[in-house]
């Protein structure tokens, strides 16, 4: 390690430079954006073939995150083309995404048609259709769209008829539909995979290209008739999803693996706070690994606030590590101020450098303000 350079080499081994806000951090995107192809970009690309899985792994999400739309990064484009043939699948699905901003659409189009890797070639349509190419290439991603739609991935075909969805007539839509429709059940969590630059399943892709097209009876229509139709993205769309109350409303009677989602589904589509009372009612003061039970509080804590025994729940449920407490974080700051500032400093800096509850921390920390 050199002695020059030891500033950023510790901080990515260790990962730091993925902490949002970190000083490393804010030194590498100043440094890059002011020269791409300066010695500190030069130095951070060196990583991109570390020994260590998990080093790639930081430096290609990074380069993602330091590629700019409309600006080509000739030297992130290069390594992220060799970043497909790496035996990581994750590190193959962030080179992906960095190709595809890095490299513009006719280098991400190229590698896709000499890629005969499903998780590279499904990885390169997620990253194209994240980059909405179809604004700045003249038409050709549109085209790509077309051929796509009969490719032998399952997956790919399935987010090709998603994007012709969106600019196809109303007279196409039925058979657009049928085509997501058969591809749906055999996709099987290939889309939003660890590494990709989009987390959104195969259902909820569809489910918001329906509700962008001003849908929502077709979208709510789909999900009475598809049991893996996610209830969580029925929860996004909100009130304009009213047609499938009374299917969440079985859902609940039944019980079953999804109930607590249809709960929550309920409640964002009802907006009636009477749905959340009953749940939490039901529930210990000291409820344990309940999933809905921190979105439920933080509802009510936005919309008339806690009764004194949820409050009780809100405070059980931020002792419980994870998700559990990041998610409360909020809420509990909102309710109580700084009088609990000192148990949220206790507890929150241990997630900041964590890719899946770091941003939310974050947003904790920042609304602390001075008490933080």
């Amino acid at each position: 390690m050199s002695a020059a350079w030891e500033w950023l080499d510790s901080a990515v081994v260790a990962g730091d430079v993925s902490i949002l806000g970190h000083d490393v951090r804010l030194k590498i995107f100043e440094a890059v954006r002011a020269d791409r192809d300066g010695p500190t970009a030069r130095r951070l690309l060196t990583f991109t073939s570390d020994r260590h899985p998990s080093v790639r792994r930081t430096v290609f999400d990074l380069l993602g995150d330091l590629c700019a739309p409309d600006c080509i990064w000739a030297g992130a484009a290069e390594v992220a083309e060799h970043g497909l043939g790496d035996a990581d699948e994750q590190v193959r699905r962030a080179a992906a995404g960095v190709l595809v901003t890095a490299g513009g659409i006719d280098q991400a189009v190229a590698a896709l048609d000499t890629s005969a890797d499903p998780v590279v070639r499904i990885a390169l349509v997620e990253a194209m259709a994240v980059a909405a190419v179809s604004h700045r290439d003249g038409g050709r991603w549109s085209q790509v769209v077309i051929r796509l739609r009969a490719d032998p991935v399952s997956a790919v075909r399935l987010l090709a008829n998603v994007e012709a969805l969106q600019a196809a007539d109303a007279a196409a839509w039925p058979a657009v539909d049928a085509a997501i429709h058969a591809d749906l059940a055999l996709v099987d969590g290939a889309l939003g995979a660890a590494g990709s630059r989009s987390s959104r399943t195969a259902s909820e892709r569809w489910a918001l290209a329906l509700v962008g097209l001003g849908r929502e009876h077709d979208c709510c229509a789909w999900a009475e008739r598809l049991a893996d139709f996610e209830i969580h993205v029925l929860a996004r769309i909100g009130p304009a999803a009213e047609a499938v109350v009374p299917l969440m409303r079985r859902y609940v009677a039944v019980g079953g693996p999804d109930a607590d989602l249809a709960v929550r589904a309920l409640l964002m589509i009802t907006l009636d706070r009477a749905v959340a009372d009953r749940f939490l009612a039901e529930r210990p003061e000291q409820p344990r690994r309940c999933r809905i039970a921190p979105a439920l509080l933080t509802w009510l804590a936005d919309h008339g606030g806690l009764t004194d025994r949820q409050h009780r729940q809100l405070r059980h449920v931020f002792t419980q590590p994870g998700a559990m407490q990041v998610r409360t974080a909020g809420p509990l700051w909102r309710c109580e101020g700084p009088s609990v500032a000192g148990q949220l400093l206790e507890q929150l800096p241990k997630y900041v450098d964590d890719d899946a509850f770091g941003p939310e921390a974050l947003r904790v920390l920042a609304a602390m303000d001075a008490y933080a």
